[in-house]
């Protein structure tokens, strides 16, 4: 699902474009830098943190389509509903220099699923359909919604956020910033 067109240009979930901040990570290499920089990250570890932030704000700065107010960032839900702290903490002082309006709660995961590494296969209907949307409350100016997650595997996800998102009547464009992508 999740796929690498040229190098340079970023991974694609459907039509979703993905930037990765830190690049990628093999899942099947624990020892792996950025996989362990990922953990570190979910973790809570200010150093971690700190350092993911600076990748994060030399990826926006390298690409326009990333700032702006018309940018409406939106933290993915996790699989349980939750949405963890040092992403919507990550969003926050990102939106500051990248101009974004952070919409919080406009993406909500009703229904909990299953991880992808818990399960044998998704059922991309049933997670789209676990996930409520209130574009309601997007300011009229917002072109495009980014989806900010940790980790990108199959894009399974992110494709489900764009079809719930698409579902409820959203026209304008969906991007994706993730830390980094498991290949």
């Amino acid at each position: 699902m999740l796929s690498a067109p040229a190098r340079g240009s970023g991974w694609w979930a459907g039509d979703v474009r993905v930037r990765s901040v830190l690049g990628s990570f093999r899942r099947d290499r624990p020892d792996d830098s950025v996989h362990a920089l990922v953990r570190r990250f979910r973790a809570g570890d200010d150093a971690a943190a700190a350092h993911v932030l600076e990748a994060a704000r030399a990826a926006i700065r390298r690409d326009a389509a990333l700032r702006g107010p018309s940018v409406a960032a939106l933290v993915v839900p996790g699989h349980d509903g939750e949405v963890q702290p040092g992403l919507t903490e990550l969003v926050a002082a990102l939106a500051v220099g990248a101009g974004w309006r952070i919409e919080p709660r406009v993406l909500v995961r009703r229904t909990p699923v299953p991880e992808a590494k818990a399960r044998p296969a998704r059922d991309p209907a049933a997670e789209a359909a676990s996930l409520s949307t209130r574009l309601e409350v997007l300011p009229s100016t917002t072109a495009t919604i980014l989806l900010v997650d940790d980790v990108c595997a199959s894009g399974a996800t992110l494709q489900a956020c764009a079809t719930a998102l698409r579902a409820e009547g959203w026209a304008g464009q969906i991007a994706a910033l993730v830390i980094a992508v498991a290949r």
